[in-house]
């Protein structure tokens, strides 16, 4: 994908362990707003399996009010955070 935004084409939905970095350094700094919102964030991570036992193709998610991980069928919704390199 080619896609440019703000001059920049090298976008990616971070995996699973990129995004929970990602969590951290934000949890520290936005807290207080955050937990203030009491809103649950989940949001997807490129990390996906598949599940033999129920036949589904899922994906991580992490929880931006906890730092929980978690998997979810990818016919969900849930928004997606886009990233560049760090």
């Amino acid at each position: 994908n080619n896609q440019v935004f703000r001059g920049y084409s090298d976008w990616y939905v971070p995996a699973k362990e990129e995004l929970k970095i990602l969590y951290q350094n934000l949890y520290y700094v936005a807290k207080n707003k955050i937990n203030y919102l009491n809103l649950e964030f989940k949001f997807w991570s490129s990390t996906s399996r598949f599940s033999s036992f129920g036949g589904t193709d899922e994906a991580y998610l992490v929880n931006f009010l906890t730092g929980e991980k978690e998997l979810a069928p990818k016919s969900d919704a849930y928004p997606v955070i886009l990233i560049r390199s760090f």
